[in-house]
């Protein structure tokens, strides 16, 4: 009986979730895989599995109109064209919209200043700008920002320091305000699973994914990946039980789970997304879709046997370690704190201003 009760609750507060309402959106991406006198053979980004296209087409099958979206990438999205286009996009918006923005770049980060910059085609604009611009020129009330590039929590943080703005907003980061990020189109992906109703981010079995839980997901996805420590915040009104989408397949225990997966020869980190249970109703195989960059488009089906919990590694607070900064040098620091695969790392001799959440790939033990 108590079962059934918790089930009804969590139904009804599913019921009485806002919905996101794509007719009522406006949406603005800004993305780079290519800048200024790179070729696509010397990008900065792989151009094959990019996902910035695909995720504008889901958000145009899912009802935003085209005409309210403003879609910049590569060559097309230098400063100029950015500074003029933002705002008088933003200019035609309503009362009743709700704004989307998706930046995916490099970014750059001063930490004596503590100004954080977001890289255009052929130049850069502080992320101030982009802040103000929405703020003066939007006319809605709510706004979701995603940020994707280094530092780019720099966002976050400014989000939450405008304890005045008339604007009420959710905002998450692909990473830290002080950290680089290697996130590749693996958080693009994370975007397009949540408005696809990806059931592995439905934490709450409500056959729904809210904001919250794209958020609570990307962060211990991010983290296991090994690429960051992503930020999120709501400010003002902004709701973060706020439905994106219904879910897209019936809930599996199991689906979502973080492990290691034989693959050949080797056990890389792979994510489950399906599970085949066999007459004793125990898994007996398990699709896995592997997340290291090099194998993540990569969907394999594998014995439950050759499925395996992974093992985080783990630096204690207070360890002597060295680290390697965004120069590829390896200095000495010290292990501050520890968030499954990432390290809080201070450098030596350098201020707090510079500590970083560290991958396992830019840690090891002091020699």
């Amino acid at each position: 009986m108590i079962v059934g009760w918790l089930a009804c609750g969590l139904l009804n507060a599913a019921a009485k979730a806002p919905h996101w309402i794509p007719e009522n959106t406006r949406l603005v991406v800004f993305s780079m895989a290519m800048f200024e006198g790179e070729t696509p053979e010397t990008s900065s980004f792989t151009m094959h599995d990019r996902l910035d296209d695909p995720l504008v087409k889901l958000l145009i099958k899912r009802g935003v109109r085209e005409d309210q979206i403003l879609y910049l990438k590569d060559g097309e999205a230098t400063k100029e064209t950015i500074t003029e286009s933002f705002p008088l996009f933003l200019d035609e918006s309503t009362e009743e919209e709700t704004l989307i923005c998706y930046f995916s770049s490099h970014g750059g980060y001063d930490p004596e200043t503590g100004k954080h910059t977001f890289y255009t085609f052929n130049g850069s604009i502080p992320i101030e700008w982009l802040m103000n611009k929405i703020e003066s020129n939007f006319h809605g009330s709510q706004a979701i920002l995603f940020s994707d590039c280094c530092y780019s929590g720099g966002f976050v943080d400014m989000i939450e320091a405008r304890t005045k703005s008339h604007i009420s907003f959710g905002a998450l980061s692909t990473t830290g305000s002080a950290n680089l990020a290697y996130s590749g189109w693996r958080f693009n992906d994370l975007l397009i699973r949540a408005w696809s109703g990806d059931v592995a981010m439905d934490a709450d079995a409500s056959n729904s994914v809210s904001f919250s839980e794209l958020c609570d997901f990307a962060v211990h996805y991010m983290a296991f990946v090994a690429e960051g420590k992503p930020l999120h915040t709501t400010t003002g009104t902004f709701d973060d039980t706020l439905v994106l989408s219904k879910t897209d397949r019936p809930a599996k225990d199991g689906i979502g789970n973080l492990v290691e997966a034989k693959n050949g020869d080797e056990w890389d980190k792979a994510e489950v997304v399906d599970v085949v249970m066999d007459e004793n109703d125990e898994p007996a195989k398990m699709r896995v879709h592997f997340t290291d960059k090099s194998l993540y488009s990569k969907r394999a089906w594998v014995p439950a046997a050759k499925v395996r919990e992974y093992e985080y590694p783990t630096y204690k607070a207070g360890a002597k370690v060295q680290i390697q900064n965004a120069d590829k040098e390896w200095l000495p620091g010290r292990v501050i704190d520890a968030f499954e695969n990432m390290h809080e790392c201070s450098y030596d001799g350098k201020s707090e201003l510079y500590n970083e959440w560290m991958s396992p790939a830019r840690i090891r033990k002091r020699k």
